[in-house]
């Protein structure tokens, strides 16, 4: 017994070291409420967010997609802001923020906040991986159940997303392997199928999808075993109840869904057909679930042994995975947004991973199906290592997953291809002092040189509208172009800067999609905000090697651009000729009465419906009264037009085929007379209307 505590305590403190060895997190806006809220609930007893302005504030509203005003991933209530997913992981994270926050002193806004994420997604993935071990030992040798644990841990997502950041994905991988555990003991001792219950309920409190995979071990559980079921329901009861109450007391009913805009669960799956998300979730290059872990292509080999010969409770286990797998083949946005690999399926790795146990007797018997095996191992580790050491997020981003869907399936300019280049490259600058240094952009400024060549720059813009940019760059000088480089010192980027008779406005930056060697030419295009401010500006477009030089100061030529900055004025947003050719959404605006006395509440309900494929907008919400005067309401509250950039009430979100905002905006202060209410959804980052929507209304006296 002792020696087993020791190994598996051995076995969690190897893997955490391995998560933790690329010293940093790889988190996004998903996780941000769950990498705060323990110390709400440590520190400030509370379920809500308010303390941590940063996630909400100005800047928040202005680098993340809004929903109802506020950043997506938070719900506001009763002037309260609180997570828009389950508070599961957070709650699984408390035992590693407790020390740090409670005894530590440590601050929600200091450099080591990232990092008690990442710890925490670290060691909870990496107690996962000691459960299946634990699980697997009960049915195979402990050699073998060890070696399918660290694939599990270093082959799959567990790697690159679940121990990186505090995602669901990890602690629902944890009460999924929890599951396992107790199936696998259950298979001789009964009473552990009870406390299945807590595993299978704990897990779907952490990630709702994961009802599909336990939903046929319940039922199998339930048929097989029903003298148990006062104990199975009990144990299920306990996670379930604590969500629940949470949902009812924070988000004001069962179901969580506490926000304004509400979307039918069949508006999430109309838009995307099988044919396209099953394969784009399987065996794209770019979230290819076989592409990034081909040794789970020898789980589906211990599947069919197991329906052959296995446990009828395994058998019941394998049904889940492909119920997953088809529903987030239909969900509107299957890719996953901004992430590495099939992140939407990495609740599936430890079933994949436990269905390799029946094959230890096939493979000692071929020698090249060992080697095989071996083989598609290591590229699964590969692909995962990749992303865990490489991924920033740059390749989805310079793709632009979410409007150009095409580029999820470019294998010679997919994620594994672009980050492979980022991994040759560092390789090469770890061994040029021993092998002789090449000249690079971080090394030998004096070298570099290019030549740009732009395509038409639009010489008139609104305030604040992103410019598209497209630069033909060729390396002319003697020195390679990095993509990227140790502290970005010598990274090779496109910046713009503005201009404004002397004075210099803020410029920005464009990634390099890979290293550029001398002659190569290269291709780039980039989104430049326009200045906040109209008047007429000078678009300065030239190369930097970050930290080390402009390109225009070792003698290149950058481009320059005549532009002129329009006002945003509100009569354009509401009039201005709607074009052609796109398909558009429909948008209807009612209200619940036509007149209303002066202090009397109102009633808005807005309606989208957009059954083409999944697209982004910006919408707004426009009231208009007597001589002209208007207010944006972003669905919290007014704002006059005067106050720039405007609230949005959606900002940068993709439309699902159907969504319904409901609101109660005040009308109190305003004066007696007519009234219109304005929807308009916009190009996304713009303000040219895609579609419009109007109700009148009257204010009586």
């Amino acid at each position: 017994m002792r020696q087993r505590v020791l190994f598996s305590v051995l076995l969690f403190l190897g893997v955490a070291l391995g998560y933790m060895a690329n010293g940093r997190t790889i988190g996004a806006g998903d996780t941000l409420p769950a990498r705060y809220l323990p110390w709400s609930l440590l520190r400030y007893h509370r379920v809500d967010l308010d303390p941590f302005p940063m996630l909400y504030g100005e800047e928040a509203r202005r680098g993340f997609p809004l929903l109802d005003g506020v950043p997506y991933y938070l719900r506001s209530r009763d002037g309260h802001y609180l997570s828009a997913y389950t508070p599961g992981p957070a709650v699984a994270a408390l035992p590693v923020y407790a020390l740090p926050v409670l005894a530590g002193g440590v601050e929600p806004a200091s450099r080591w906040a990232p990092g008690l994420e990442k710890l925490s997604a670290a060691l909870i993935t990496s107690a996962s991986v000691v459960v299946l071990f634990r699980a697997l030992a009960a049915l195979v040798s402990r050699r073998w159940a060890l070696g399918i644990a660290l694939i599990y841990a270093f082959g799959s997502s567990s790697l690159s997303v679940s121990s990186q950041g505090l995602w669901q994905h990890g602690p629902s991988q944890l009460f999924v392997a929890l599951l396992l555990y107790c199936l696998a003991r259950g298979v001789g001792e009964t009473r552990h199928l009870a406390y299945a219950g807590f595993a299978m309920a704990a897990a779907v409190v952490m990630r709702s999808t994961d009802l599909l995979l336990v939903l046929p071990v319940a039922v199998w559980i339930v048929s097989a075993s029903p003298r148990i079921l006062p104990r199975f329901a009990l144990c299920a009861a306990l996670p379930l109840a604590a969500l629940l109450a949470y949902n009812l007391l924070a988000l004001g009913s069962f179901t969580g869904d506490a926000g304004l805009t509400r979307v039918p669960t069949w508006a999430l799956f109309s838009q995307v057909p099988l044919h396209e998300g099953l394969p784009g979730l399987l065996v794209s290059p770019s979230r290819g679930l076989f592409v990034y872990s081909p040794v789970f292509l020898f789980s589906l080999a211990g599947c069919l042994s197991v329906w052959r010969q296995g446990p009828s409770a395994f058998r019941a286990l394998s049904l889940g995975v492909p119920l997953v797998v088809l529903v987030v083949s239909k969900w509107f946005l299957w890719w996953g947004g901004h992430s590495w690999g099939p992140r939407l399926l990495a609740d599936t790795a430890p079933i994949f991973c436990f269905f390799l146990y029946p094959l230890a007797q096939p493979l000692s018997r071929s020698r090249l199906l060992r080697g095989v095996f071996v083989a598609s191992i290591a590229l699964s580790i590969g692909a995962h290592a990749m992303g865990a050491l490489f991924y920033d997020g740059r390749w989805d981003s310079l793709a632009d997953v979410d409007r150009d869907r095409a580029r999820l399936w470019s294998w010679r300019e997919g994620p594994l291809v672009f980050y492979g280049r980022e991994a040759l490259s560092a390789g090469r600058q770890l061994v040029s002092p021993v092998l002789g240094a090449q000249a690079t952009s971080a090394s030998a400024p004096a070298q570099l040189g290019g030549a740009l060549a732009a395509e038409a720059i639009p010489r008139e813009v609104l305030a604040g509208e992103p410019i598209p940019v497209s630069v033909t760059a060729r390396n002319t000088g003697g020195a390679v172009w990095l993509a990227s480089a140790a502290g970005d010192r010598g990274a090779v980027r496109l910046g713009w800067r503005w201009h404004r008779g002397d004075r210099e406005e803020p410029g920005g930056r464009a990634p390099l999609l890979s290293d550029v060697s001398p002659g190569q030419s290269v291709r780039l295009t980039a989104r430049v905000p326009a200045p906040a401010v109209p008047g007429d500006y000078v678009l300065l477009v030239d190369l930097v090697s970050e930290h080390v030089t402009w390109f225009a100061e070792r003698g290149s030529k950058p481009l320059r651009a005549p532009v002129r900055i329009l006002p945003v004025e509100i009569d354009r947003l509401l009039s201005a000729p709607i074009p052609s050719g796109r398909p558009a959404p429909a948008v209807t605006i009612a209200s619940d009465r036509s007149v209303y006395r002066r202090g009397d509440g109102q009633h808005l309900t807005v309606t989208l419906a957009y059954p083409d494929r999944p697209r982004k907008f910006d919408a707004y919400l426009v009231l208009e009264g007597a001589g002209g005067t208007a207010l944006i309401y972003d669905g919290r509250g007014m704002s006059p037009v005067a106050e720039t950039p405007w609230r949005a009430w959606v900002k940068e979100l993709p439309l699902p085929a159907q969504a319904t905002g409901r609101f109660t905006p005040s009308l109190s202060g305003l004066p007696a007379g007519e009234y219109r209410w304005h929807a308009v959804l916009t190009e996304p980052g713009t303000y040219r209307a895609v579609v419009r929507a109007t109700a009148a209304f009257r204010i009586e006296s």
